[in-house]
């Protein structure tokens, strides 16, 4: 090569800067991804410290092979507002422990963001779905007692490898929004499309029956969306906001209307009394709520007096939002949609985003965990926040050619 030759992508994978090669080791980073994913959606013992565990492997795989990379500002402060919580949490070590992990799959997203680009992060959520699919399947057919739902409501629904079937429901929609973005064969897309629909359906999940169809039309209308200037673009956001948010107050104000038609009792299955339990622990800090990561066991007096007005023990609230609110208060609930929206902000304002499969894959996730947040804990259980911190840290990435982009295709 010419000393004064230019340094282009191709040459880069071929050219040796010092000890180490400028080409990222994509197995690696691939398998501790796929590993990070799988284990935060299963019920292991001792989960958050192997997720936690991974996550600081994933981000020194990236450091070693990259250079640094940033948090964006937004989410720097959603961070250290996480952190204050400590000070005034019901249970600071709990708090502490919460925030590590929330920081270190952050970190994490965004350092293989950085380095591997947005399509190498989808396929290693697809292969983390094949995983997940497939140990599933076994379970549900070779081990009926771990892989069937055991309650006399839904005898036999196919709960997988997860804790139940709701769960198993939630997963598999993410699954189905990366496998829809997945450049792939037309079979094969076809196949794993019908395999994950068919797998949601038999959980019995009338939530995630319903997002099959939500996931499917999102992403129809995604591409045509950004098609249209951006002044369109914007107003379609904000009225697709406002229909929403109305759909949202009539559904909650009407519970005995809409509940029948959905199969579902007036509390829908127990939500209700649920949400109306932690209504009544939320005012005594709506700001600043209890701490992050703090409540949902023994021991604790807010979980002990929710449980005691609630009648039963529940383990989250059952709505991502109330979480939230009743974790970091209304602080740190604008803070968490401001993260949301600026993702999907910079998605939107791109004209081109919705062509590549990874950023329509991380606009398309990204509206799916929103509103699955509304009924579900979504991206506040440990698998969605680790699929929320890769779906960010595609948003925040450029989509003209970059170096990593380029190398990895």
């Amino acid at each position: 090569m010419k000393p004064n030759a230019a340094l282009t992508p191709s040459r880069l994978g071929k050219t040796k800067m010092g000890p180490r090669s400028v080409m990222p080791r994509r197995t690696p980073l691939k398998i501790g991804l796929v590993a990070l994913l799988t284990a935060s959606a299963l019920p292991l013992d001792g989960a958050s410290s192997i997720v936690f565990l991974l996550a600081c492997a994933v981000t020194l795989v990236c450091v070693f092979e990259w250079r640094a990379f940033k948090l964006p500002a937004v989410v720097v402060l959603l961070l250290s507002w996480l952190l204050l919580s400590a000070f005034w949490s019901a249970d600071r070590s709990a708090t502490l422990e919460a925030v590590a992990l929330s920081g270190a799959l952050l970190v994490a997203g965004f350092a293989a963001g950085r380095l591997a680009g947005a399509r190498f992060l989808l396929n290693a959520v697809v292969a983390a779905g094949d995983v997940l699919l497939a140990l599933s399947a076994v379970t549900f057919f070779v081990l009926p007692n771990v892989g069937r739902t055991a309650e006399a409501s839904h005898a036999g629904a196919l709960k997988g490898v997860f804790i139940d079937r709701n769960t198993a429901a939630f997963v598999f929609v993410v699954m189905l929004s990366a496998y829809l973005c997945h450049k792939q064969s037309p079979l094969a897309r076809v196949c794993r499309v019908i395999a994950v629909c068919v797998a949601i359906v038999a959980t019995e999940s009338g939530t995630g029956h319903a997002f099959i169809i939500i996931v499917f039309v999102i992403f129809y209308l995604l591409p045509r969306g950004s098609r249209r200037p951006l002044n369109q673009r914007k107003v379609a956001m904000f009225v697709g906001m406002s229909v929403l948010l109305s759909a949202v107050a009539f559904v909650m104000s009407h519970l005995d209307v809409v509940a029948p038609l959905l199969g579902r009792d007036s509390t829908l299955t127990g939500r209700t009394v649920i949400w109306a339990s932690v209504d009544s622990v939320i005012g005594e800090q709506p700001y600043v709520g209890f701490g992050w990561g703090a409540l949902w066991h023994a021991g604790v007096p807010v979980t002990e007096q929710l449980w005691a007005v609630g009648g039963f023990r529940f383990y989250h609230a059952h709505q991502a939002y109330l979480d939230v609110l009743l974790q970091v208060g209304l602080i740190g609930l604008v803070l968490l949609l401001s993260v949301f929206l600026g993702a999907m902000w910079r998605q939107l304002s791109r004209q081109d985003a919705m062509n590549h499969p990874g950023h329509r894959f991380a606009m398309l996730t990204i509206v799916t965990l929103a509103l699955y947040g509304l009924v579900e804990q979504a991206f506040m259980s440990s698998f969605g926040f680790c699929v929320l911190s890769l779906v960010l840290s595609i948003s925040w990435l450029r989509i003209s050619p970059s170096l990593a982009q380029k190398v990895h295709g």
